[in-house]
């Protein structure tokens, strides 16, 4: 049971008053559970493009084209090794999209009363 004061007296809420207190809870933690959902997307794409910014990306994809249309018989070592570079790039990121996937899942799972106390885990690093 729920409480308000009126004047200097504590009375409990009527049913409707409560019900509404009820229906405004139950929307906040729609609420609440979208924008943590929302806050992952977020935090995983600025992690991605503090790594790697968009013109990065773009110039890695562009260079990955170019040497794919050469074939790989005929790069050279370092060639060899760019690609390497590029590839793993490619499945860091896919890493943190897969891990704030998983993340966007715990939140849809995460019991109410937990929000406030969920600690954010650590994006997977990148190596250069």
């Amino acid at each position: 049971m729920r409480y308000k004061q009126v004047n200097d007296e504590v009375v409990p809420l009527s049913p409707e008053e409560e019900a509404d207190f009820d229906a405004q809870e139950a929307a906040w933690r729609v609420e609440r559970r979208a924008s943590l959902i929302q806050q992952a997307k977020v935090l995983a794409g600025d992690a991605i493009t503090a790594a790697l910014p968009a013109w990065r990306q773009s110039n890695l994809h562009t260079r990955y084209l170019t040497l794919l249309r050469q074939g790989g018989t005929q790069w050279t070592a370092e060639e060899q090794a760019e690609v390497k570079r590029i590839e793993a790039a490619w499945v860091w990121i896919d890493t943190v999209r897969q891990a704030s996937g998983a993340l966007e899942e715990r939140f849809r799972a995460l019991p109410d009363d937990q929000f406030d106390t969920f600690v954010w885990p650590d994006w997977p690093p990148f190596a250069a």
